[in-house]
């Protein structure tokens, strides 16, 4: 029964040690950082001539140094 309490003792120990060792290891760089952190594309943002709905530039349609929308509300301008 002694040899057996022993194995025992000495087995929970080693577990023991382990978990601590383990919480003392800084994780693995790949799982802090998994994506490279990047800054996010900032877009300019124009109002529409007819309406003033702010949309992105990208988006927009130009004519005459004027943004629009859609090209309803680049008719309705021009129909005036």
């Amino acid at each position: 029964m002694g040899l057996f309490r022993l194995i025992i003792i000495l087995a929970i120990a080693y577990f023991a040690y382990q978990l601590f060792v383990s919480w003392q290891r800084p994780p693995p760089r790949s799982s802090r950082r998994s994506k490279p952190q990047t800054r996010p594309q900032v877009e300019n943002v124009v109002p529409c001539h007819f309406c003033q709905l702010h949309i992105p530039e990208a988006e927009a349609i130009q004519k005459n140094g004027r943004y629009y929308c859609s090209v309803q509300h680049l008719q309705q301008d021009l129909d005036k």
